[in-house]
């Protein structure tokens, strides 16, 4: 089996889209014509997973005599990152990391002109 691909090296075994809470509709062919239908319910996985997650609903408009807070300050202390920025890393960590990007655009400019140099000699 030399030469053959390895499993899962193209696809991923892990399916990275989304699953549908919406329950399979179920076709009732004695009813099927009626127009009473069951409406649209959401999967048992679906509906526990919301069950247990962290809620904040204070701000909803209308009358909502069971909203859940409970989640509303661990939400609050969550921070949206930002890909370029980066506001948790230190002074020096920045200054190092400036430092470092600077030292390594000089050093591939000497290499290139030690190449093109060298490449001159040589023809």
């Amino acid at each position: 089996h030399y030469g053959d691909s390895l499993p899962y090296s193209k696809k991923s075994l892990v399916d990275s889209g989304c699953v549908s809470c919406k329950e399979p509709k179920e076709v009732d062919y004695e009813n099927y014509w009626d127009q009473d239908q069951e409406p649209d319910e959401a999967t048992e996985v679906c509906t526990n997973l919301y069950e247990i997650a962290g809620k904040c609903e204070e701000g909803l408009d209308g009358y909502y005599p069971n909203r859940d807070v409970t989640g509303c300050s661990f939400i609050k202390t969550l921070k949206s990152s930002h890909s370029l920025s980066v506001p948790s890393a230190s002074t020096p960590a920045k200054v190092f990391a400036g430092i470092f990007a600077v030292t390594t655009v000089a050093l591939g400019a000497v290499a290139m002109s030690l190449y093109n140099r060298n490449r001159r000699q040589n023809v």
